[in-house]
């Protein structure tokens, strides 16, 4: 909605822009014509014209101005909150489930996750996620699908993974787990059918023989 909005408020100031200038053109011509076709044919030439005669293009000048407001507005704003608004969590209801998004955010507490047993999926693909940041995720009986991508999580976090009952979507890719840690907690666990192991030390024997053992079922990203 407000990229919408957005857009429209873009149009609204093109249009604008286009109204100061041909007012700005008019007065060109009516101060000379040569003034007025030097505008049409070469618009740079309105710099020259505003700069010798201010007078008589101050009204356009303003309407051209605010143009130029409406115009950058919505990029200000977007610059502003990408830059100096914090991220907070993303948190949705979807057929009566509940999802949290947490990737991009930065000085996260994840403690609070604690608080959100009955959680979904959920979306953690962020650096600062450790072995120690996935103690917060014990008791999540729910949780379906965990997005862990880049991580810093070993195959100690495994261990905690593998306690998840309900699990079936792991994202690991560009993580430190090993093929030996993947055999140990992973490799059988029952309610896992899709995997990104992308970047990791997991051998593609190891992937191939993990979904040979439900070949209709699992899948994997190598």
């Amino acid at each position: 909605m407000l990229e919408t909005y957005s857009l429209y408020v873009i149009a609204a100031g093109a249009l604008l822009g286009i109204a100061g200038y041909i007012w700005l053109v008019v007065r060109a011509f009516h101060y000379r014509r040569w003034w007025g076709v030097a505008l049409i044919v070469l618009p740079p030439a309105a710099l020259i014209f505003i700069g010798f005669h201010f007078r008589k293009a101050v009204a356009p000048i303003c309407v051209l101005l605010l143009a130029a407001v409406m115009i950058g507005a919505p990029y200000a704003a977007n610059y502003y909150e990408s830059h100096f608004v914090p991220l907070k969590p993303y948190e949705q209801i979807v057929d009566g489930e509940l999802r949290i998004t947490l990737t991009g955010l930065k000085d996260y507490d994840y403690s609070t996750l604690r608080q959100k047993p009955q959680v979904v999926v959920l979306q953690m693909a962020n650096p600062d996620v450790n072995d120690r940041t996935l103690e917060n995720l014990r008791g999540m009986d729910h949780l379906t699908e965990l997005d862990l991508n880049g991580a810093q999580i070993t195959d100690a976090g495994l261990a905690i993974i593998a306690g998840l009952p309900q699990l079936k979507t792991l994202r690991i890719a560009r993580t430190k787990i090993t093929d030996e840690g993947f055999h140990k907690y992973l490799y059988s666990k029952e309610s896992l059918v899709r995997l990104d192991l992308t970047g990791t030390d997991v051998n593609s024997k190891t992937k191939r023989d993990w979904k040979k053992q439900r070949p209709d079922e699992r899948e994997y990203v190598d």
